[in-house]
């Protein structure tokens, strides 16, 4: 039988929980005997909540330690100017004990992300106007020079195209909304370039990466790993991922009109987004992520 081929969330190094809670006791005085909880496990980093105040994340991939760095260098010069909680590093980690990546920790901040509760279209509706709003001030911010690029590389339309129907014919055969998002895919292939300033992106804006309260109603943005300087269709793309069409009035009037070639390429990115995250949360059994990538499938095609 031949070997599965090596999937992006591979690790390069596994870290027990034992292992995170020494070093973060070995490199941080106030936490001298850490109690640890496994709050999650990503493509890039796993995550601790630790003695129930703070979260620490640990890079598990080379490209995810540069990520740390440049959240590490970048958070702190935007986070106190938009409207939502966004997570502000406390603790900065170095490698050490056989781990080779940088580490950080964060004070909690309170909720739940938007793909492990159930929301309604109302509900969703709701956040139209917050999530417009916080992008727009997020993208009015100014760039400095020494912002970083694109961790991920240079994400043209002709990328955006193929790596979107890649994800598809992963799951093909899995539901319906498979072949109506290969056909919106199709129809956008046609797409104009991004040719515009570069403004400060979150990177990876999906669900998991908003945080809710107990009502729904959203309050912050966490996981910043891929922050850097380029195009807004990256970040605008949750207005199609995970708005239904009928919040989309709301959140572009709190956010501002956008060139339609923009909204295209927002649509091409939320399709995108989409199949990665369903094939990934069909590949290690992740129900929630499933489901959120499914929905973006659906909102985006349509």
């Amino acid at each position: 039988m031949s070997e599965r081929p090596r999937r992006p969330w591979t690790p390069d190094v596994d870290l027990s929980v034992e292992a995170a809670g020494r070093l973060i006791a070995a490199q941080f005085e106030e936490f001298p005997f850490p109690s640890l909880e496994p709050i999650g496990r990503g493509w890039d980093n796993d995550a601790y909540r630790v003695d129930g105040e703070y979260v620490f994340r640990f890079p598990r991939r080379a490209i995810a330690a540069v990520c740390m760095r440049n959240e590490l260098r970048c958070l702190p010069r935007i986070a106190g100017s938009l409207p939502l909680e966004v997570p502000v590093p406390t603790h900065a980690g170095l490698a050490a004990e056989g781990y080779p990546y940088p580490f950080a920790g964060y004070r909690w901040i309170a909720g739940r992300t938007a793909c492990s509760v159930e929301l309604d279209a109302e509900a969703r509706r709701r956040c139209a106007g917050p999530l417009g709003r916080f992008l727009a001030r997020l993208h009015a911010l100014p760039v400095p020079e020494d912002a970083p690029e694109d961790p991920a590389g240079v994400k043209d339309v002709a990328k955006l195209v193929e790596w979107g129907l890649d994800w598809l014919e992963k799951l093909a055969g899995t539901g319906d909304e498979i072949e109506v998002a290969r056909a919106a895919i199709e129809r956008l292939a046609g797409t104009p370039e991004w040719d515009g300033d570069a403004r400060w992106s979150h990177g990876d804006l999906y669900a998991r990466h908003l945080l809710v309260d107990g009502a729904g109603e959203l309050r912050g943005v966490i996981d910043w790993g891929d922050v850097h300087a380029g195009e807004t269709a990256d970040d605008l793309a949750i207005a199609y991922s995970f708005l239904p069409r009928e919040a989309r009035p709301e959140f572009f009037a709190a956010y501002g009109e956008v060139d339609p070639a923009i909204a295209d390429r927002a649509r091409l990115y939320a399709l995108h987004s989409g199949g990665s995250l369903a094939w990934y949360g069909l590949e290690v059994g992740d129900r929630a992520l499933r489901e959120a990538g499914r929905i973006a499938l659906t909102f985006a095609a349509r």
